[in-house]
């Protein structure tokens, strides 16, 4: 038997939570005048990974799962925007369904993508440069290439349109 208040069942407590702090990281049971007390173990410091830089002209494999991966695509720096590479490199790539909301989560930029009934890859796309749930350009992929329609006063009123010529976009 063991001594005073403590019951065998509070022993094992103590006896298992030992056991799970011998790696460090688990928890501690003590009994405390008839109740348990919870101690955590000291935080362990993880340093952050840094994700690799990818360079501002190569996009590589798409972040949704496409039925067929395309070639990376090479977009010259002085005719790309942050999403330009990212929306180029979504042509001819199947999202396997209708809409991919917000497509770069985390971003000072919402990208929304589309594949409309019948179409086995993306074939529209929406850019809101600030996140203001006003869509800034209206993105079209076509067998004619990639056609983009731009709002300049952040008012959802396409005045301009771009063509992308495979290294920069041209006025129509």
């Amino acid at each position: 038997m063991l001594a005073g208040r403590m019951k065998l069942n509070h022993f094992l407590l103590i006896v298992g939570g030992v056991a799970l702090c011998g790696g460090g990281g688990g928890l501690l049971l003590l009994p405390v005048l008839g109740g348990v007390f919870w101690a955590a173990s000291a935080p362990q410091h993880v340093s952050p990974v840094a994700a690799p830089a990818i360079p501002a002209t190569a996009v590589s494999a798409p972040a949704v799962a496409p039925a067929t991966a395309p070639a990376t695509v090479t977009v010259p720096a002085d005719a790309a925007r942050p999403w330009d590479a990212f929306l180029i490199g979504k042509q001819g790539v199947s999202i396997g369904g209708d809409k991919v909301k917000d497509a770069t989560g985390g971003t000072a930029y919402k990208v929304n993508l589309y594949q409309d009934t019948g179409s086995g890859a993306i074939n529209r796309a929406k850019v809101d440069y600030d996140r203001d749930e006003k869509w800034d350009e209206k993105w079209t992929y076509s067998a004619d290439g990639i056609e983009r329609q731009v709002a300049p006063a952040d008012d959802e009123r396409y005045t301009e349109t771009w063509k992308w010529s495979g290294n920069s976009w041209q006025r129509k």
